[in-house]
């Protein structure tokens, strides 16, 4: 990623803000893209929006060590892993994200933001896939078939 393409990530991060509400609307559009994926995600959300938000805020304040976002994104991806969640997945997080930044910023989510953060968002996610891989002792988690 260039230094403007990290910028236009971590500025855009700051205008979110803190809110829940809009970590309410990624999961709903989850939900919406891929039902099937509910039933990963327990019956109460809250600590987990709130953990998904702080994750996020580390991962886009990190875009500039990359050191240590890999090692951050590996063990994340292991975590998820665990969770169950597979390669396909990562696919609908990424146009649920984009989505939900798109409708949350408006005019501001310009075409260069999205293709700032999908690049930031497909780093990550190969990263992660990456740590998942590794947990279960294979070669790359996207190399598998889905379940």
């Amino acid at each position: 990623m260039t230094p403007e393409q990290i910028e236009l990530v971590q500025s855009s991060m700051q205008e979110l803000g803190a809110g829940d509400d809009v970590v309410r609307r990624f999961y709903d559009r989850v939900f919406e893209l891929a039902p099937e994926t509910r039933s990963l995600f327990p019956d109460d959300m809250e600590e987990l929006r709130t953990g998904f938000l702080a994750t996020l805020t580390e991962l886009v304040a990190s875009l500039h060590e990359l050191p240590d976002l890999a090692l951050q994104s590996r063990a994340l991806g292991a975590r998820h892993r665990g969770y169950g969640v597979q390669a396909s997945h990562y696919a609908v997080v990424r146009a649920a994200l984009l989505d939900t930044l798109a409708s949350t910023l408006g005019d501001g989510f310009t075409p260069a933001h999205a293709a700032a953060w999908g690049q930031a968002y497909d780093l990550l996610a190969e990263v992660m896939q990456q740590g998942a891989a590794a947990s279960a002792g294979g070669p790359s988690i996207a190399s598998r078939r889905p379940r």
